[in-house]
């Protein structure tokens, strides 16, 4: 075999295991567990969505794409093909929170027992803000 030929041969191999390693670490990689992981931020689910109608582009730096906890008043539980959401504060402006779907099966009691009115505390991802604050891949905390 020519050198040129044995170069370009492993120099495909190579791109071929980087490609799926890539691959893996992206698409393959486990969700992080929500219930363990401390959140950077604790707060009301009134200050959460005041801080982003307040100067939105400075919450976003802030919160999105962090595990926030969030304590509020169920104003709604709504179950849905994308999986169950529930709704603080304020149905028409307020939060969403999507909760984690491998939660709400091994937690469907619980998940069940959520109703309107009651206060609950609830740790997610923060997403930003759309008409609400969007929070997902939820947990309840209480």
């Amino acid at each position: 075999m020519k050198p040129a030929y044995k170069i370009s041969l492993i120099l495909i191999v190579l791109a071929v295991v980087a490609g799926a390693g890539a691959y893996w670490y992206v698409f393959l990689k486990p969700h992080q567990n929500l219930e363990n992981t401390k959140p950077e931020f604790k707060l009301s689910s009134t200050q959460l969505f005041n801080d982003f109608t307040e100067d939105e582009t400075a919450a976003n730096a802030r919160y999105s794409g962090k595990v926030v906890e969030v304590s509020g008043e169920v104003v709604a539980v709504q179950t849905g093909e994308q999986g169950t959401a529930i709704i603080l504060e304020d149905e028409l402006f307020g939060v969403s929170v999507y909760l984690d779907s491998s939660f709400v099966a091994a937690n469907q009691q619980l998940t069940n027992q959520t109703a309107t009115g009651q206060t609950i505390t609830i740790r997610g991802k923060c997403d930003g803000m759309l008409n609400d604050v969007v929070i997902s891949r939820a947990v309840i905390i209480q």
